[in-house]
């Protein structure tokens, strides 16, 4: 609930969907960059080896990467680090 809170409000009513998992399609970067880079917003939640949590949000297609040498996407972009819930 609070990492979708940061999502731009009118994104918020439309469910996710998931378009890559490396579970599934492997740990190619390359992979990764072709499942989702016509999209126009992209989630990214990353858990590593030691089980950290980390990701970004793209408000810009991935695509525009490797057209500019500069920042793309709007100011709603973001990264964030998740840590887990003191019980």
């Amino acid at each position: 609930p609070y990492l979708w809170s940061l999502i731009p409000g009118r994104l918020t009513a439309f469910q996710p969907e998931r378009i890559y998992s490396s579970n599934i399609h492997g740990r190619r970067l390359q992979t990764l960059y072709d499942h989702v880079e016509y999209h126009e917003y992209c989630l990214i939640i990353i858990r590593n080896e030691n089980q950290q949590i980390f990701g970004g949000f793209c408000s810009g297609q991935l695509a525009n990467r490797t057209k500019t040498r500069t920042w793309f996407g709007t100011g709603e972009s973001f990264l964030f680090t998740l840590k887990p819930e003191r019980q």
